[in-house]
């Protein structure tokens, strides 16, 4: 059996990146990591184009790395054997990714040679170029066990195209859009507690949905659950809140958003007074004595 290829641009990641209890099998993935995740590639045979599961093919692999660009974002390069979405087993390229502090959406290219002098029936030697992206945006660096990958490609003549997605993390939150000539996107929301926000405002008890930061090219309906009587924020990149003039339904127990972009949202079951701002100490004020003007008069 000859040696194959990595298959296309072909990538997966581990479940267990996104569910804290489900095994370690791999699964397609093609948009940005998230920074400390690890990407993998499929080895294939040379001849059938199916998976590499001969271990005396994959033993002793050389793997030598010629960084292009984002060298710096990347651990390490392993080949591993893993579980596969297919629910068989094969050999795979493992990039691990660094987890470290950035902004925006870096990219990593690289060219990688993969190599084995023998025993002679496995004997080859392949360069590959690999490219992927990690993306460092700080709504979408947060943890989202439970993401939804939407891959929609509607043409102009579509008959249908409108949408619910749920959001499982955080509970009751859906968003229902038109996904006509939408592209590929990442939606996620979770309710992790945001002890800023909370420490601003000690008498209020807030709820906190946060999403991902998608933005999508139609404007949709998002469902925000809410007890009747509260009162709807979104944050800013900053960190600020603003009121949101949402409607509420009483029968479903939520708030409906018109927007394209799942932001950061605070329900809270009073109004805030927003114009509340820390107080900055000052330093007292000490008055200097006047210097002595000379008037050019005799002593």
């Amino acid at each position: 059996m000859g040696f194959g290829s990595i298959v296309g641009d072909f990538a997966c990641v581990s479940l267990r990146d996104f569910w804290d209890d489900e095994d370690d099998i791999l699964a397609p993935y093609n948009s940005a990591l998230h920074p400390g995740m690890t990407i993998y590639f499929l080895l294939s045979n040379r001849d059938d184009n199916g998976p590499l599961k001969a271990s005396d093919a994959a033993k002793n692999i050389k793997v030598k790395v010629k960084d292009l660009t984002g060298g710096e974002l990347v651990e390490s390069y392993r080949i591993e054997y893993k579980k596969l979405f297919i629910n068989e087993y094969g050999y795979v390229l493992a990039i691990k990714t660094k987890e470290r502090a950035d902004t925006g959406i870096k990219h990593v290219g690289a060219e990688v040679t993969l190599s084995k002098s023998s025993p002679a029936e496995y004997k080859f030697e392949a360069v590959y170029n690999i490219g992927f992206s990690i993306n460092y945006h700080r709504l979408t660096t947060e943890v989202f066990r439970f993401p939804v990958v939407l891959d929609y490609n509607y043409s102009a003549t579509s008959p249908d195209s409108e949408v619910t997605i749920d959001f499982p993390e955080a509970g009751d939150v859906h968003f229902e859009v038109d996904m006509f000539q939408q592209g590929r996107i990442i939606a996620a929301f979770n309710n992790r507690f945001n002890s800023e926000i909370a420490a601003e405002y000690p008498e209020a008890n807030l709820d906190f949905y946060n999403g991902n930061g998608a933005v999508f090219a139609k404007i949709g309906v998002l469902t925000i659950p809410a007890a009747e009587g509260s009162v709807l924020y979104v944050q800013d990149a900053e960190g600020n809140l603003t009121k949101v003039d949402a409607e509420y339904d009483s029968g479903e127990e939520a708030f409906k958003v018109n927007t394209r972009v799942l932001g950061k949202y605070v329900v809270a079951d009073r109004e805030l007074d927003l114009t509340l701002a820390p107080e900055v100490p000052t330093e007292p004020v000490v008055e200097q004595p006047k210097p002595n003007v000379n008037t050019g008069a005799a002593a």
